[in-house]
C-alpha cells in the first residue's frame, strides 16, 4: 500500500491542528497531489537512529521486540500506521522511537507548557501524543512508550508512557475521515495556512509555472506587499527591544548573584531564571494564572474537567489550560470593554 493512499500516523496530528511540522494542506498535497517532502538532516537521523533507540528501550524494560507493520482501520481502509515496534513480552504496549535535542528539553509550546515533561509522564508534544492515540487504536494497543534520545553533550535518554483514550480516538477517525470524503476522495483542497509551508510553496510554485503569465500587481496584493514588507521592519526592532531588555534583567541577576527572579503580573506569578549555559529564559506558574482567572471569572475554582491527570500515579499535577486560559481572558476583556 502506497504512501499516499492512507492517513498515516504522523498526518492525523496535522488534520486536527497539532502538528508542527505538518498542516491539513500539506495531508492533502500528500495524499491527493501525491507530493513528498525532501528528506532533510533531522529526519534523516532519527530513521537511523531508530533501532539504537528501540534497542536501548528493549533493554530497560527487559521485553523482545519485533517491528510494526502497516495497519489499517477495520472499517475505513483509508486509515492507517505502522508503529515502530510492538512489544512481544506484553502484548498490550507498542513502542514509538524518537529523537530530539537537549535543547528542546528547556522549549515550551505556543502556550507556554513545556514540550517535554518528568521522566514517565505522558507530558509529550502534542503531536507525538495524538500519534500513539492514533497508533493504538489501530493496533489494539492499550499503552504506548514513547523512547527518546535527546543529542547533546549529556545525550539524555528518556521514557515517557501514554494510555489509551478510547474517546479521544474515535473523535480522531471521525475527523480524518471527514477530512478524506471532504477533501481528499473529490481533491478538494482545504484553505492553506496563513504561513505556506515548503509543500505548499512547491505545489504554487507549479501552478504558476503552468500559467506561465506575467502581470502587473494590482492594487489589493500591492497593499498586502507592502504589509508585509513593514511588519518585517517592526519584527527587527521588536526583536532588538526584547534582546535589550533580556540584556538588562540578566546583568541585575548577574551583578547581584541571582538564579532566578519572581514576580507577580495580572495576579498571577512568573519567574525568570538563568539555566545553564548562561541562557535566560522566562517562565510563568500557569496554575496561579489559571486560578486567577477562574476566581476573576466567578469560579469557586478551576472546573475538574480542566484537571489532567499524572499518567503514571493518578493524581492531579496541573492543570489542562490550553484554550481555558485564552477563553476566561477573552471574556474578561469583553466584560471590561
Amino acid at each position: 500500500m502506497e504512501r499516499w493512499e492512507y492517513i498515516g500516523s504522523t498526518d492525523a496530528p496535522a488534520i486536527i491542528g497539532t502538528s508542527r511540522y505538518k498542516t491539513p494542506f500539506d495531508v492533502y498535497l500528500a495524499k491527493a497531489e501525491k507530493m513528498t517532502t525532501p528528506m532533510n538532516a533531522a529526519m534523516d537521523w532519527g530513521l537511523r537512529l531508530e533501532a539504537a533507540v528501540a534497542g536501548k528501550c528493549a533493554d530497560e524494560l527487559g521485553h523482545a521486540l519485533a517491528q510494526g507493520k502497516l495497519v489499517t482501520h477495520h472499517v475505513y481502509s483509508f486509515l492507517g500506521g505502522s508503529p515502530d515496534y510492538l512489544s512481544v513480552t506484553d502484548l498490550s504496549l507498542l513502542i514509538e522511537c524518537k529523537t530530539s535535542s537537549e535543547q528542546a528539553l528547556s522549549q515550551t509550546d505556543e502556550n507556554g507548557f513545556p514540550l517535554w515533561g518528568e521522566v514517565g509522564t505522558d507530558e509529550v508534544p502534542a503531536d507525538y501524543w495524538v500519534q500513539c492515540q492514533y497508533l493504538m487504536g489501530l493496533t489494539g494497543r492499550t499503552r504506548a512508550c514513547l523512547p527518546v534520545l535527546f543529542l547533546g553533550p549529556q545525550r539524555q535518554f528518556r521514557m515517557y508512557w501514554i494510555d489509551f483514550d478510547g474517546e479521544f480516538f474515535e473523535m480522531l477517525v471521525q475527523k480524518c475521515v471527514e477530512f478524506h470524503q471532504k477533501h481528499i476522495a473529490p481533491q478538494v483542497p482545504p484553505p492553506m495556512d496563513a504561513a505556506p509551508s515548503y509543500l505548499a510553496m512547491v505545489w504554487m510554485a507549479r501552478k504558476a509555472q503552468e500559467g506561465g503569465a506575467e502581470a502587473e500587481c494590482d492594487a489589493e496584493t500591492l497593499d498586502l506587499a507592502m504589509q508585509m514588507e513593514e511588519i518585517g521592519r517592526k519584527r527587527q526592532t521588536i526583536e532588538a527591544q526584547e534582546d535589550e531588555l533580556k540584556a538588562k534583567i540578566l546583568k541585575f541577576m548577574s551583578e547581584n548573584g541571582i538564579q532566578k527572579l519572581r514576580g507577580r503580573a495580572y495576579d498571577a506569578a512568573f519567574s525568570i531564571g538563568i539555566q545553564g549555559g548562561g541562557e535566560g529564559k522566562s517562565f510563568t506558574l500557569w496554575q496561579n494564572v489559571a486560578e486567577s482567572l477562574a476566581k476573576q471569572a466567578g469560579m469557586e475554582k478551576i472546573p475538574d474537567d480542566l484537571i489532567s491527570t499524572h499518567s503514571q500515579t493518578g493524581n492531579p499535577t496541573k492543570p489542562h489550560i490550553r484554550g481555558f486560559f485564552n477563553a476566561v481572558r477573552t471574556k474578561l476583556k469583553q466584560a471590561q470593554a
